[in-house]
């Protein structure tokens, strides 16, 4: 499957269809007048599914294009993230950098519309934190990981399993430790006015747990790094990570998966990667999925005969749900890598769908 096309063209004919004085800034604004051609094509090259997208934006971009003028990191993950991770995805993006060309930009178009509400911001930030919000987000760094250790069920108040949860963890090395320490102590005398929150200290990290209901998670600050953890046990193994990087195939950089995705792309440096054990990402939401079915027919038996929609909707879920067998092998190791450079925007995915 091929897409061929040209965007300049119709933007341009957005601007000439609206009024000028209206369409021009927002136009501006976006930086939409910079786009060109894009293509994507879909193939399939044996057990793998290839999806490349590329658009034509060529540098010097304007407006809030130039958002996109990130560096390019590099994709092998660090040695501490485990290969119990699913799915490992970062991105670099400077958010100080990005929230001073979102006020130029903005303020350059929409001058008496938004310039206070700018300066209230900081305003704001900075009497609260003692800190510019610039060195705030400067504070946080450039590079942003994201990793999912699977789904959970969450149980509601019934005790019986609500929906399905990912267990998540966001990770952040500090380029300024201590002035995010700074903010998570501001905050601290505020925290017991929260029902389900409270001070932790642990493993040599400081900061907050949380827990409403059966939802847990803590957002930690230490040794450099920021850590929130979403889900059962996730906040926990982050830190121990943290602390003792695995070893070998117990981390994700000497595991199967890196290894396997590093053979189906070229994983130069980019914007954004993203790499995951398809398979048992799938496996596992599938079991949680065929549990709450069990749950939902549980409560339909104690519903009786009155529940016929209910009982006709587990039925058709159990049509449409494969079988274990169905499932076992449809996926493998997933890999995509997002690039940004003077000539535009290069997106390239390999899904591996081995053959049963």
């Amino acid at each position: 499957f091929e897409m061929l096309g040209n965007l300049r063209p119709i933007i341009q004919a957005i601007g000439k269809a609206s009024e000028g004085e209206k369409a021009g800034p927002w136009l501006r604004l976006f930086g939409l007048e910079s786009l060109g051609p894009f293509a994507m094509r879909q193939t399939v090259d044996g057990p793998n599914w290839l999806t490349q997208i590329s658009i034509a934006m060529p540098a010097p971009r304007s407006g809030l294009m130039k958002l996109l003028d990130q560096e390019m990191l590099p994709i092998e993950p660090p040695q501490w993230v485990p290969s119990s991770a699913v799915r490992y995805f970062q991105f670099s993006f400077d958010l100080q950098a990005a929230y001073e060309t979102i006020k130029d930009e903005v303020t350059r178009e929409f001058p008496e519309q938004t310039a206070q509400g700018f300066t209230m911001a900081e305003t704001q930030v900075q009497a609260f934190t003692q800190s510019s919000l610039p060195e705030l987000l400067a504070g946080l760094g450039n590079r942003h990981t994201i990793m999912s250790f699977g789904v959970d069920s969450v149980r509601g108040e019934d005790g019986e399993d609500a929906n399905l949860s990912d267990r998540m963890a966001f990770v952040w090395q500090l380029a300024d430790e201590e002035i995010w320490t700074k903010l998570i102590n501001v905050i601290a005398p505020f925290t017991g006015m929260a029902p389900g929150i409270e001070n932790a200290q642990e493993q040599g990290f400081n900061g907050y747990r949380m827990k409403n209901g059966e939802t847990e998670g803590g957002l930690m600050i230490g040794k450099g790094y920021l850590v929130l953890g979403l889900g059962d046990g996730v906040t926990e193994s982050v830190l121990s990570a943290l602390n003792n990087p695995p070893s070998g195939s117990k981390s994700l950089r000497g595991s199967e998966v890196f290894q396997r995705a590093s053979e189906l792309l070229d994983l130069q440096p980019a914007m954004a990667v993203e790499i995951s054990d398809a398979n048992r990402y799938v496996q596992a939401t599938y079991r949680k999925l065929k549990d709450q079915l069990t749950q939902f027919d549980r409560m339909a038996n104690r519903a009786g005969d009155g529940d016929s929609q209910g009982t006709l909707w587990l039925e058709l879920m159990r049509v449409i749900i494969p079988e274990d067998k169905e499932l076992s092998g449809l996926f493998g190791v997933s890999v995509s890598r997002l690039e940004v450079n003077d000539d535009g925007i290069f997106s390239q995915t390999v899904q591996e769908m081995p053959a049963n």
